[in-house]
């Protein structure tokens, strides 16, 4: 039962990732893992409004990126690459298709084609969210190994407040 109704929380609210600590704060009797769960539960129900959506307006470049966001969230990396694809053929243009896609090559070991697209994002980027791109790329460094490149990134990171200690522990600093 809590679990479906930190889910409700969830599904009601515009990103699960921002309401985690609403739920919380208001229901301080759900676990951990229960919250992982009802994030779950949440993403895979806007993933099916998503799919209705989806078969009502097959050519639609946003919902096909909104597919692959979901499916990005919900671990189904292979599926998102091709989503987006999709996405970007029906003439979706943002630099957070790029930003996403690269998490679902990094995720698939993927690092060249992760790459490839984090770079593109970094390139289009609004100010703002720069630092998030590059922070993306230092982990996809660090995935394929050249740890050399990712600490090279460090002081740009810096410059745009972005919490480094994961990059910086995993380097072994």
């Amino acid at each position: 039962h809590k679990i479906r109704q930190a889910a409700e929380i969830l599904i009601q609210s515009d990103h699960s990732e921002g309401s985690n600590e609403e739920i919380n704060a208001n229901n301080s009797g759900i676990e951990p893992r229960e919250l992982t769960l009802a994030i779950e539960v949440a993403e895979d129900r806007r993933l099916q409004k998503v799919k209705q959506q989806f078969e009502e307006h097959p050519n639609d470049p946003n919902l096909h990126f909104s597919l692959g966001f979901h499916h990005v969230r919900l671990g189904n990396y292979k599926k998102a690459i091709t989503a987006f694809a999709e996405a970007e053929e029906k003439g979706f243009d943002g630099w957070h298709l790029e930003y996403f896609e690269a998490i679902a090559h990094r995720e698939l070991g993927q690092y060249k084609e992760a790459l490839d697209c984090i770079d593109i994002s970094i390139q289009s980027a609004p100010a703002e969210m720069a630092g998030n791109a590059l922070y993306v790329k230092a982990t996809i460094l660090l995935g394929s190994g050249n740890k050399d490149a990712a600490k090279e990134l460090l002081p740009e990171l810096r410059s745009h407040n972005i919490n480094i200690q994961a990059i910086e522990a995993a380097l072994g600093r």
